[in-house]
C-alpha cells in the first residue's frame, strides 16, 4: 500500500502491482519532477526471498518512469549488513547478497544511515528475544529532494516494534491555513468559560459606545482568536506529551536491544498511554474528515441532485395531466 497525503500537489501517472501482491509501484509527478515511490513485501522464506529480489530489479526497471528519483521502502525480510542483527543465530541469508545487489543495480541509499550512525531495530522475534532492522527505506541519490529526517515510531498495531517514517522536503511553499473551525474539544478546557466572560466583559468596557450588532461581531472575533490561541497551546502540550510518551518507549525498546533488564510493566503503562493519544488522533481525523464531506459533498452529489430534479419535473407534469 503506498499512501500520499491529500495536500501535497502531486499528479498520479501509473500503478503497477505484481501479481504476487508484494510490491506496488506508483509513478506520479510533484512540482514537475517525475518520481516513482515502490513499496515491497518480501517474502519469509530466504530462497524464495533470494529469487524475489532478483527479479525485482528487472521488474522496477521495467515499469518506473524514472530510475533517478525512485524511492524504495517496505518490509524486506532481510538485514543488509550485520549490524542490523542481534541474538540471531545460524547462516548468513543467503538472500542478503540479492538485496545488495538490487540496491547498487538500481543506485539506491539506506536512508537510515544518511543521518544515523548506529542502527534502530524495527522487529523483535517474541520467540527467541532476536532482533533485526528488515524494515527500510533506499532513495536515489539526487538534488531535487532531500531527506529532511528520518526517524523510528512506535507502531500500535503491527508486530513490529517501530514503523520507519521518512519526511521529504520537496519545496518550501505553504499554504494558508483555510477556514477556521471550532474545536469542540475545547469545551472541556476549565479555562475556556473565564475566557469568554473576560472578553465579553471588554467588550462592553473598551467599546460602549457602539451598537449590539457591531459590539456582537467584535465579540465573536477576539473570541475566535482566543480559541486559536488556547487550541494552539492545548496542541502544543499534548503534543509535548505524545513526544515524551513516545521518547521514553523508544529508550526503553534500545535499552532491552542492548540487553538491559528493564520494567516492562512500566512500558506497557506508557504504551497505553500512547495508545490513548493515538485513540484521540484517530478520533480528530474522523471528525475533520466529517467536516471535509460536509462542505465538499460526495462527487456523486451533483449527479443525484440533477436525477431527483429531473424525477420531480416528471412528477409534476404527471400530477398537471392528470388533473387535466
Amino acid at each position: 500500500m503506498i499512501l500520499i497525503h491529500k495536500s501535497l500537489e502531486k499528479k498520479i501517472i501509473s500503478i503497477h502491482r505484481k501479481d504476487d501482491a508484494r510490491v506496488i509501484l506508483m509513478n506520479l509527478n510533484i512540482d514537475g519532477i517525475p518520481i516513482s515511490i515502490c513499496n515491497v513485501y518480501a517474502p519469509n522464506d530466504e530462497y524464495i526471498r533470494r529469487d524475489f529480489f532478483n527479479n525485482l530489479k528487472f521488474w522496477i526497471a521495467r515499469h518506473t518512469d524514472n530510475e533517478n528519483e525512485l524511492i524504495l521502502g517496505g518490509d524486506f525480510n532481510c538485514a543488509i549488513n550485520d549490524n542490523d542483527r542481534k541474538n540471531i543465530r545460524g547462516n548468513r541469508d543467503v538472500s542478503r547478497t540479492s538485496l545488495t545487489n538490487l540496491l547498487k543495480s538500481l543506485k539506491l541509499n539506506d536512508a537510515w544511515y544518511i543521518q544515523n550512525s548506529l542502527p534502530h531495530f524495527t522487529f523483535t522475534d517474541p520467540g527467541n528475544g532476536s532482533q533485526s532492522r528488515i524494515d527500510y527505506f533506499f532513495i536515489s541519490n539526487t538534488k531535487n529532494y532531500k531527506i529532511k529526517n528520518t526517524f523510528l515510531k512506535y507502531a500500535p498495531i503491527p508486530d513490529h516494534h517501530s514503523a520507519v517514517f521518512m519526511v521529504y522536503k520537496v519545496n518550501d511553499n505553504k499554504k494558508g491555513k483555510g477556514y477556521w473551525k471550532f474545536n469542540s474539544k475545547l469545551l472541556r478546557s476549565p479555562d475556556l468559560r473565564p475566557l469568554i466572560i473576560k472578553i465579553a466583559n471588554e467588550c462592553r468596557r473598551n467599546y460602549p459606545d457602539i451598537n449590539n450588532r457591531t459590539r456582537w461581531e467584535l465579540f465573536k472575533i477576539q473570541v475566535q482568536e482566543a480559541c486559536i490561541h488556547l487550541g494552539v497551546h492545548w496542541a502544543k502540550k499534548k503534543k509535548e506529551c505524545f513526544n515524551i510518551l513516545q521518547c521514553e518507549i523508544d529508550i526503553l525498546n534500545k535499552n532491552e536491544s542492548e540487553g538491559v533488564q528493564i520494567d516492562t510493566a512500566y512500558r506497557d503503562k506508557l504504551t497505553k498511554n500512547l495508545d490513548n493519544l493515538y485513540k484521540e488522533k484517530d478520533d480528530g481525523y474522523l471528525i475533520r474528515s466529517k467536516i471535509k464531506w460536509v462542505e465538499e459533498g460526495e462527487r456523486s452529489s451533483k449527479f443525484f441532485f440533477n436525477l431527483e430534479k429531473s424525477r420531480q419535473s416528471r412528477s409534476i407534469s404527471l400530477d398537471q395531466t392528470s388533473f387535466n
